[in-house]
């Protein structure tokens, strides 16, 4: 398969189209979510999109960054003029292991709540039924998820209160069922997902094998 017509590469290549569309535009783009993407490109071996955002990144001007405060006389901070290094991407964004859970349980035991450790045990019914809010009850699906018990996390996705909320566990899904080389179902989960461009950076990473963010699958806010 070419670079052109993988999954991951469209994602970056459309968020490349949207930031230089942006600048275009207005002289603006979101100089943070370029640097994440040119990390992902660099990662995956994308260089004609790395370039890209490079370029990008490189018209960053101190008044562009720092906007409407008095700070138009600084610099721009040297982690938004390039691309990370290899090694820093690799720390920041490790490969998933073959066992999710060498991955997952450590977070879930050092945070050491109830509905999250029920989950390790496969009781996901009881943790679901305890968590406290919406918030946590998006945990349980999200984290059944990665588990591998999508079809019935997916059931339970639509008792969630906040649309948000059901989406990140249809864009979790989809990651896992990629990444699991099951493709035709990714693909239909993919299809209902209200993609950002962060979304679709993200995404291009996960089902790459790549941890998309620290905290994956939870919400990074």
């Amino acid at each position: 398969m070419n670079n052109e017509s993988s999954l991951s590469y469209q994602l970056l290549s459309k968020t490349a189209i949207d930031l230089e569309s942006s600048f275009s535009n207005d002289g603006r783009f979101n100089f943070p979510l370029a640097k994440y993407a040119g990390d992902a490109s660099l990662i995956l071996e994308y260089s004609d999109l790395t370039d890209r955002f490079n370029d990008l990144m490189g018209k960053l001007t101190p008044e562009k960054y720092w906007k409407n405060s008095k700070n138009h006389s600084k610099e721009v901070p040297k982690y938004y003029k390039k691309i990370s290094s290899l090694s820093d991407i690799r720390e920041n964004h490790p490969k998933f292991p073959n066992n999710i859970h060498e991955y997952l349980d450590p977070y879930i035991l050092g945070i050491n709540e109830e509905h999250l450790m029920l989950c390790i045990q496969g009781n996901y019914d009881k943790a679901y039924e305890i968590a406290d809010s919406d918030l946590g009850r998006e945990e349980v699906l999200l984290t059944q998820v990665v588990f591998g018990d999508i079809e019935n996390a997916l059931r339970k996705r639509d008792l969630l209160t906040w649309e948000s909320r059901r989406n990140g566990v249809l864009f979790v899904a989809a990651i896992e069922l990629f990444r699991h080389g099951h493709k035709k179902l990714g693909k239909e989960i993919y299809d209902l997902i209200k993609f950002n461009d962060w979304k679709m950076a993200m995404m291009a990473l996960g089902i790459e094998n790549y941890t998309p963010w620290k905290v994956y699958p939870y919400p990074d806010y």
